[in-house]
């Protein structure tokens, strides 16, 4: 989400020169034609705001994110709720019932250990084909890269099974 929140800065200077002293969008004009810098059409100016929108939306939306991330996991007396589509999509929706196993473990990612939350389930289709910040290990088991989370994946696990528990005591209770 950085990296999205910096890619934004290019473009919305870019564009802002263009509107305004035009200093950095000159500089480049003739350092390229070698010649004096061209005279600006109204599409220029049409593509300085964009550029200028585009850049402060991407820069918005990273921030956002960095200051008000959406959980990546989600537990409750339902179920998981796991974002797997990606930060723009619900997340995917798992039944207590169709949850097979979580449990923490440690993958290899080109000789650098990273840290893993497994979830197994023993229905087919509610895994993405190509999940989001995860890895399909077999066709109902995902591991989910944990390196940037608050809480390690052994305490994700805790607080996973606690909730389970509590789900299953509330429904033999009722």
């Amino acid at each position: 989400m950085w990296l999205l929140a910096m890619s934004g800065i290019p473009l919305v200077v870019i564009g802002v020169d263009v509107l305004g002293q035009r200093r950095i969008s000159n500089w480049l004009s003739g350092l390229v034609f070698n010649a004096d810098p061209q005279v600006y059409e109204p599409r220029d100016i049409v593509w300085a705001v964009a550029l200028v929108l585009v850049g402060l939306l991407l820069s918005f939306m990273g921030l956002k994110e960095l200051v008000v991330p959406k959980p990546v996991l989600m537990a409750d007396g339902d179920g998981l709720r796991i974002r797997l589509a990606g930060p723009r999509h619900p997340p995917v929706a798992i039944p207590w019932e169709d949850l097979e196993d979580v449990k923490a473990d440690v993958m290899d990612d080109d000789g650098d250990p990273v840290p893993v939350l497994v979830v197994s389930l023993n229905v087919d289709g509610l895994i993405p084909a190509d999940p989001w910040a995860a890895r399909r290990i077999a066709a109902n088991t995902v591991a989910i890269n944990a390196t940037d989370w608050e809480q390690s994946p052994e305490q994700v696990v805790e607080k996973v099974t606690e909730v389970a528990v509590e789900a299953a005591r509330a429904l033999r209770a009722t």
